[in-house]
Order: C-alpha cells, then structure tokens, then sequence
C-alpha cells in the first residue's frame, strides 16, 4: 500500500469520525430540545368565539410530561383576572361562558378538548367582547403541597395559564388585520401616546415604538377596545419614525406599520 493511499485513508477516517461526533452532537440537541417542550401543551395563546357557534367551541391540550395533571377550566371576567383590556361597556360582566370538562385528570401524553359555551346572550353586538380561558394544571402527587424523596422536600407547582377569549358578533364588519392596524390614528402629548381604534375589534400591540424608543412590554398588555383609546408612557426623548406591529388572531405578530408621528 502506497503512503499516498494510506493518507488518504487516514483522512477518510478523520471525515467519518467528525461526521459521527456531529450526528451525535444534533442528536443530543434536539433530545434537549424536546425534553425542554415538556409541559401542559395548549392549543393557542387566544380564543376566538364566533356567535354563531351555538353548540360551543372546542379547545385542546396535551400532557406532554410523565406525570398526571389535574386540571381545572373555567372563564373568567378578564379584569379579575388582573388583566387590563382599556376602556369597554362591558367590563362589569360576569363571564356568561362555560368550560366542559371543569375538572379533568389528564395522564401522560393525554390529550383533552374542552368545550366552550355561551350560557347566556346579553353581550354587545356592535363590537368585541373580551374574557380570559383559565385553565391549571395541578400535579398529582401523595401530597397535595409536597413530596418527599430520601429525606428531601419537593415542591410541587401548579401550572396556571390563561388566554384571552375574544366573542365576535356575528354582524360585525370584516377587517384584515392590516386594515385595523392601518385605521389607527396615534397622537403624542407630552410624555404620552394616545392610540384611537375606530374598529370593532380589540387591538393587541406586539410592539410599539417611536425612533429608537419603544413603548415599555407591560404596558402593552393594555389593549384598545373597540371604538375607544388607549395611553401609553412615553419617553419625552422619543423622537422618530412611529413603529408598531399587532397581535393577529393566532397569536403571532403582524408585519410592521410605520407613519409619521403626529405631535
């Protein structure tokens, strides 16, 4: 065997041993990534009740964890919750929903689909209505608060995650999300930005921002209601372009508006 061929071969080995390393290391990672996806897995981040859905509304999640939940559903007026929605005539109302199955035990890898019902019609027509999906994920465990495992303490965490529900009326006008977003009219006044909304939808900022100055993200979770505005703090600093993207009905984020800003 010449020296040529026996280098040639050793560099084989090296290639094929660098291509072993390398399958093993996107393997490791994607087994990290799929362990770190464990969890209550939810349908969506938002819920959307068309009126005309008389029979209820469906909503699915997944255990995607080792162990069994136990798992409360229920909908609830958005502000007790903590959550604020701007300016509405509707705030005041107890939730007129129902989630079925209230209570469920969910095992591992167990899928459940909740029903969503309207039980009683007294919310606007001309505009959105906005409630919260609350659903917990309790841990089973021997106990309800800890376990104990070789002498040590395990606390256990209830899961809570809860998800605006959005009722449409039947009647209201179809927009696009691009078209609600370019009906916006925004207006600066000192170290605030008042944002109008002449639609009947509920506006949810992913972002916002003058220049290089965006509005704070807490702040954003202050939607505008329907035909109403909404104050947002401002840097007194801010100059620019006026920026802003929307929260589209799947939860993800719109293309990106901008406009003068109006002083």
């Amino acid at each position: 065997m010449s020296l040529q061929h026996t280098a040639r071969s050793g560099h084989n080995w090296r290639d094929y041993c660098l291509f072993i390393l390398l399958a093993m290391l996107i393997t490791t990672i994607a087994e990290a990534r799929a362990q770190s996806r464990e969890g209550i897995t939810l349908q969506s981040t938002r819920v959307i009740y068309p009126q005309d859905k008389q029979k209820g509304i469906t909503f699915t999640l997944k255990n995607d964890t080792q162990i069994p939940y136990l798992i409360q559903s229920k909908v609830v007026n958005l502000l007790s919750n903590g959550i604020a929605t701007g300016t509405s005539p509707h705030q005041s109302v107890e939730a007129p929903f129902i989630a079925l199955p209230p209570l469920k035990r969910l095992d591992a890898a167990e899928q459940l689909t909740l029903t969503i019902r309207l039980t009683k019609n007294t919310l606007p027509e001309d505009r959105e209505s906005v409630f919260a999906l609350q659903i917990k994920a309790i841990p089973s465990s021997s106990d309800s608060s800890t376990t104990h495992t070789s002498g040590q303490v395990k606390v256990m965490l209830a899961l809570q995650n809860t998800m605006k529900l959005f009722y449409r009326p039947q009647q209201l006008k179809t927009y696009t999300l691009d078209q609600i977003a370019d009906g916006l009219s925004f207006v600066r006044q000192g170290n605030q930005l008042i944002v109008n909304n002449s639609s009947p939808y509920y506006v949810t900022f992913k972002s916002l921002a003058v220049g290089n100055s965006d509005i704070d993200a807490q702040a954003l979770f202050q939607m505008v209601a329907p035909f109403a505005q909404q104050t947002y703090p401002l840097s007194l600093s801010a100059t620019g372009e006026l920026q802003w993207q929307l929260v589209n009905d799947y939860g993800r984020a719109s293309q990106k508006h901008r406009r003068p800003l109006t002083q």
